[in-house]
């Protein structure tokens, strides 16, 4: 019996710059597929855009 293989994608556990990424130990990623890796970026990607709020002003 074959089994479907599907990719894995290794991504960092924190959400950090890739040029970061590339200098943790291996340690610090985890192994996700396909769907779950879109959701993640997703979800990385709301919550950088809801974490500092823009000022009207700078005075």
């Amino acid at each position: 019996m074959q089994s479907e293989q599907t990719p894995l994608h290794a991504v960092p556990r924190a959400d950090i710059r890739p040029e970061r990424a590339a200098a943790l130990p291996v340690e610090e990623f985890m192994a996700l597929c396909d769907a779950c890796h879109a959701a993640l970026l997703a979800t990385r990607r709301k919550n950088r855009t809801r974490a500092v709020p823009v000022p009207d002003a700078l005075f």
